[in-house]
């Protein structure tokens, strides 16, 4: 499932009659945790040029989740201002600064209740309990793991997967951060791998 943060998945899965899009009535979703991710959920300063387009999810008691109408933008104005002025700031611009300086536990236990939402929502709409969360070389990758057992959510660890020497390629597009053709052909090889043992 392709998205741009765990907070865009949901807001798909909540919204969108998606069941009516797949004509396969059995199958499995993975969802390839990346570099990000937690960062777009928290909305950090490093991803505020987006929080118009990203749906606005908060931790709520103890289990819960709460999704507010609006967007990040909406929901935090005075945050996104002060944002919008530090990222413009001269003095800021030579340092890769982000803030909060630190993501907090909190940041990975509502990135954790989000895709686990997600994986309620698609069991919901397709009956299905064949979810995964793939985890590969990822900024916080190793750090979601206890949060993803807390929810009971299932993942292949491909953390040690080491694409560059498979590819013998750079597995970044210059310039744009995004995996390259042939790191998403390594990685959907060792994948068809791991499922077929």
């Amino acid at each position: 499932m392709g998205t741009s943060g765990p907070q865009q998945m949901l807001a798909r899965l909540e919204s969108i009659p998606l069941e009516n899009e797949v004509s396969e009535k059995e199958g499995v979703a993975f969802y390839w945790f990346a570099t990000n991710h937690v960062r777009r959920a928290v909305g950090t300063m490093s991803t505020f040029y987006i929080w118009d387009f990203f749906p606005f999810y908060e931790t709520e008691g103890l289990h819960d989740l709460a999704r507010h109408e609006e967007s990040f933008r909406a929901g935090r104005p005075w945050t996104f201002l002060a944002y919008w002025w530090l990222a413009h700031s001269h003095f800021l611009s030579g340092y890769d600064v982000d803030f909060p300086l630190r993501v907090k536990d909190s940041g990975l236990e509502l990135t954790a209740r989000i895709i686990r939402q997600s994986r309620d929502q698609y069991r919901k709409r397709f009956g299905s309990d064949e979810f995964y969360v793939l985890l590969s070389r990822a900024e916080f990758g190793r750090e979601i793991v206890p949060y993803l057992q807390r929810e009971k959510i299932r993942y292949l660890d491909f953390m040690d997967l080491d694409l560059e020497t498979l590819t013998h390629h750079s597995v970044a597009i210059a310039g744009d951060g995004h995996p390259t053709a042939q790191a998403h052909e390594a990685f959907a090889k060792a994948l068809a791998d791991s499922l077929s043992h």
